[in-house]
């Protein structure tokens, strides 16, 4: 996880949108990388500036919950329209999606207090 976030993070640093996109994701749920909504949500804004219709889901999720940046239905709803209509139709499995990496980075935080309790 920490080798794919440094190469993300490279490539980001390129202002390639996918990788902005990917070393977002990690900063969301913590692979590879501090888990920090803040700075997951500057990294969705630069690529969904660039058009990045995932980015534009996971920034319209941020703004519609708070995370990482403050909550505000309009801008969430903004970034939803914005979405062309092919990837509207994909918004409620790209949630699903969402919430299994938060199952998964939650589960690791549970097995990390595990052992250390052990």
């Amino acid at each position: 996880d920490t080798e794919a976030a440094r190469w993300f993070l490279l490539a980001a640093d390129q202002d390639y949108a996918d990788a902005q996109l990917n070393i977002g994701m990690c900063c969301r749920i913590e692979s590879g990388v501090k888990q920090d909504d803040d700075v997951a949500a500057r990294w969705f804004r630069l690529a969904a500036d660039q058009g990045n219709a995932g980015a534009q889901l996971c920034l319209e999720e941020s703004y519609a919950t708070g995370r990482g940046v403050e909550q505000d239905k309009t801008e969430a709803a903004r970034w939803f329209a914005s979405r062309p209509i092919r990837v509207r139709r994909w918004h409620n499995l790209s949630s699903l999606c969402v919430t299994l990496m938060e199952i998964r980075a939650c589960h690791r935080t549970l097995v990390r207090l595990l052992a250390s309790s052990a």
